[in-house]
């Protein structure tokens, strides 16, 4: 009888699990957007000069999530993630080298209360195990040194095939828009250093 009842027990465990984790469950997570004023580049050679940081890298895994509310109402929110450095082409700061595991402040961020995924400024973040041209620059926050994409979406290049977007959401959750006008500088950036 004791078999039998943990049996059912056991069963009944494994279909609560499998729930929680069908494409269903992560259907029901919402998008939504934070609008911000961000830099903005004309050009690579912009875009280069602003940037304190040029590397290729692989982005690692997830540190932690900052989320920043204040009276239940998200205003902003980042995730630390890791990133191995595997090659440098402008290092202003003089404090990395290659095989160096930098972290990066990513502009998306997840509020697990909402089951929410929030977009600061329609960032998409870095996909573990890819790989990136990133134009970066420092950023401070509670003391320590940090690295941020410059113009948020703009110095974060895809290495791979998988047709990086900016998708911007509306307060709804609805995508509005894709921001093609990235693509051009994004190009310039694969053609000058040689990345095909």
């Amino acid at each position: 009888m004791t078999i039998r009842i943990l049996t059912i027990m056991l069963a009944f465990a494994v279909v609560l699990l499998l729930c929680a984790c069908s494409p269903n469950a992560l259907d029901s997570i919402a998008h939504k957007g934070i609008d911000a004023k961000t830099v903005s580049f004309d050009s690579l050679e912009e875009m280069e000069d602003f940037s304190s940081l040029i590397v290729i890298g692989v982005r690692m895994d997830d540190d932690e999530t900052i989320l920043l509310s204040e009276e239940g109402r998200v205003y902003g929110g980042f995730t630390y993630s890791n990133f191995k450095i595997t090659k440098i082409f402008k290092d202003k700061t003089e404090t990395v080298k290659e095989n160096d595991i930098i972290t990066i402040l990513e502009n998306e961020f997840y509020d697990s209360e909402q089951r929410t995924v929030f977009h600061l400024a329609g960032y998409n973040m870095m996909v573990e195990g890819n790989e990136y041209l990133l134009f970066l620059d420092k950023a401070k926050y509670n003391g320590k040194d940090y690295y941020v994409s410059s113009g948020v979406n703009f110095g974060t290049v895809s290495l791979q095939d998988d047709n990086r977007t900016i998708a911007r959401f509306n307060e709804r959750g609805n995508e509005v828009s894709n921001f093609s006008y990235f693509e051009e500088i994004w190009q310039q950036a694969l053609d000058k250093y040689k990345i095909s």
